[in-house]
C-alpha cells in the first residue's frame, strides 16, 4: 500500500506528516478543505463527509457504552485496541448488545466480553447474521449454559458465517459415522460441550490431528469415538506438527526407561492432557521424577502426575527429601495432593522424622 496524498492525508489526520499528532477536541469536525491544495473537488466532497460521520459514531458508541456502566477509561482502551468499532456498529449497536444481553443475561456480562477482547463483539456480524448463529446452536440442542460460554469464552465462534457453523457440525457428524458411531447429533452436542473453541479451529487441523492420534496410538475407531467426544477433545485445538511432536517424544522418552509402548499408549489415552505439555517441559518433569529415585513404570501408574507444575513438582520433591521421604518405598501419589492436603501430609510426615531421630 503506498502512502496517502500529502493533502488527502492532512484531510483524514487533520495534520501533516511532519505535524506532531495533538488531540483537539471537535478539531476534525471542522475541517477547510480550502487549506488543501492538490485535491480534486470529488475526492475533497468524499473526505470532508467522512470525518464528521466517523466523529458522530464515535460520540454515539461512548454515549450507548457510558450508559451501559462503562467509564471513560474502558472506552478509550476498547477504542485504542479497536479502533473500528467507532464504526462496526453504528447502526446496529442497540440491537446486536440485545441479542448478546439474549444469552449473557446482563450488561455488565457483556461490557466484561468487550473489555476484554472488544474485536470479538463488534466482529461478530450484523443482527441477521448474529441472530441466525444463536438460532442454529440453538438448534442443535446446546444448553442455555453452553451458549453461554460460547459467547463468553469463545465469540469468535458468532463471527463465523452461518454457512461455516454448519460446515463445521457436518464434519462431526461425518466423523461420528464414519468411527461407528450411531448417534451423530448427540456426538456434536458432546464434542461443543467439552470444547467450546472448536467451531473456531479449521476442519484441515482437525482432520490431521485426528489422522496422527489415529496412526501413532493405534486407536480402534469406538475408542477414538469415545476419547474425542470426552475432554480429550480440546486436543483437536493444537497444532498438528506440535501433536506429532509431543506424542512420539512421549513415546521415545518412556520406551527408552523401559516401559512398554502398549503402557505408554494406555497412558496417554487416560491422561489426554500430557499432550499439551511441550517436548523440554515433560522431560523436565520426567528427570526430575528419576532423579528422586521415582521408577517409570510408577510414573505411569500415577494419574495426575505430570499435570502437576514444573514449579510445584520441584517444591513437593525438596519438601519431601527434607523429610526424608522414600519414594520407592512410599510411592509418587504424594506429590498429585493439592497444597492444602499436601501441607498437611508434610507436617505428619516432619513430625514423624523428628520421633524416629529423637528414639
Amino acid at each position: 500500500m503506498g502512502f496517502l496524498h500529502p493533502g488527502l492525508f492532512r484531510i483524514l489526520y487533520g495534520r501533516s506528516y511532519s505535524e506532531p499528532l495533538l488531540y483537539h477536541e471537535g478539531k476534525t469536525e471542522n475541517v477547510v478543505l480550502s487549506e488543501v491544495k492538490d485535491i480534486d473537488d470529488e475526492k475533497a466532497r468524499k473526505y470532508s463527509t467522512l470525518i464528521p460521520k466517523k466523529a458522530t459514531c464515535k460520540k454515539k458508541l461512548e454515549d450507548f457504552l457510558l450508559n451501559k456502566g462503562a467509564d471513560q477509561l474502558t472506552i478509550d482502551s476498547v477504542i485504542s485496541r479497536f479502533p473500528d468499532a467507532i464504526t462496526r456498529r453504528c447502526n446496529d449497536l442497540p440491537e446486536v448488545w440485545k441479542l448478546w444481553e439474549n444469552v449473557l443475561n446482563t450488561d455488565e456480562a457483556v461490557l466484561a466480553i468487550i473489555k476484554r477482547s472488544p474485536e470479538s463483539f463488534f466482529r461478530s456480524g450484523g443482527v441477521d447474521k448474529l441472530s441466525e448463529n444463536i438460532s442454529f446452536l440453538k438448534s442443535l440442542g446446546l444448553s442455555q449454559k453452553i451458549l453461554h460460554q460460547l459467547m463468553e469464552k469463545s465469540p469468535r465462534t458468532f463471527s463465523n458465517s452461518v454457512q461455516l457453523n454448519k460446515q463445521k457440525v457436518v464434519f462431526f457428524r461425518e466423523l461420528c459415522v464414519s468411527l461407528g458411531g450411531e448417534d451423530p447429533d448427540t456426538f456434536v452436542r458432546q464434542v461443543i460441550t467439552n470444547n467450546i473453541f472448536i467451531l473456531t479451529r479449521s476442519t484441515k487441523r482437525m482432520q490431521a490431528n485426528i489422522e496422527s492420534i489415529q496412526s501413532l496410538l493405534n486407536l480402534r475407531d469406538k475408542h477414538l469415538l469415545s476419547w474425542l467426544k470426552g475432554e480429550a477433545s480440546c486436543i483437536l485445538n493444537i497444532c498438528n506438527m506440535y501433536l506429532t511432536e509431543n506424542i512420539l517424544h512421549i513415546q521415545q522418552t518412556m520406551q527408552s526407561l523401559g516401559c512398554l509402548e502398549a503402557d505408554v499408549t494406555q497412558y496417554i489415552c487416560e491422561n489426554h492432557s500430557v499432550l499439551l505439555l511441550s517436548p523440554k517441559i515433560f522431560t523436565c518433569k520426567i528427570n526430575l521424577l528419576l532423579d528422586c529415585g521415582a521408577d517409570p513404570k510408577k510414573i505411569l501408574d500415577t494419574p495426575l502426575l505430570l499435570e502437576v507444575s514444573l514449579s510445584s513438582l520441584r517444591d513437593k520433591i525438596k519438601s519431601l527429601k527434607q523429610v526424608n521421604y522414600d519414594f520407592k518405598k512410599k510411592g509418587l501419589h504424594v506429590l498429585v495432593l493439592y497444597q492444602s492436603k499436601f501441607a498437611s501430609r508434610l507436617e505428619r510426615l516432619s513430625n514423624l522424622s523428628k520421633a524416629e531421630k529423637q528414639s
